[in-house]
């Protein structure tokens, strides 16, 4: 996992107090899990599986590479002599990315032939990454 995060302060001027940010985070590949269990058609008899000869126990089965984008802005300023107020909104998933995180595995029917003896190993256990969310606050310091 890679996280980079900016943001930037205007100091002076007309957008003196406003405060833009962006940020990235990159997850790679990994791993969830082997095909040990993958089987294919039996040439014997159609009818029953038999081990995937192919592959084995050492052949990984990765989660797909994804990354998330949030956006932030800010306002501060001095509603009186000692009162301050700051605004900010974030969103995360600025991009509205919608994969679906896999930690586990699952054997599948083949070709999704329910109708097929034999079974490949995909991503299983899942959930899905939170939709683009909005928040607001508003703080007061004195």
């Amino acid at each position: 996992t890679t996280n980079f995060y900016s943001d930037y302060r205007f100091q002076a001027g007309k957008l003196k107090g406003l405060r833009l940010g962006a940020g990235v985070q990159y997850r790679s590949r990994i791993q969830i899990g082997n095909r040990a269990n993958d089987t294919i058609v039996n040439p014997a008899n159609p009818l029953t599986a038999i081990d995937d000869p192919a592959v084995d126990g050492n052949t990984p089965v990765y989660m797909a590479a994804y990354y998330l984008v949030t956006g932030t802005a800010g306002y501060e300023f001095t509603l009186r002599q000692r009162l301050r107020l700051a605004l900010k909104l974030n969103i995360e998933n600025l991009l509205d990315e919608d994969c679906v995180i896999y930690y586990g595995t699952s054997l599948r029917p083949r070709g999704g032939d329910v109708r097929n003896p034999s079974r490949v190993t995909g991503g299983g256990v899942h959930y899905f990454i939170t939709p683009r969310t909005f928040s607001f606050s508003a703080t007061i310091s004195y």
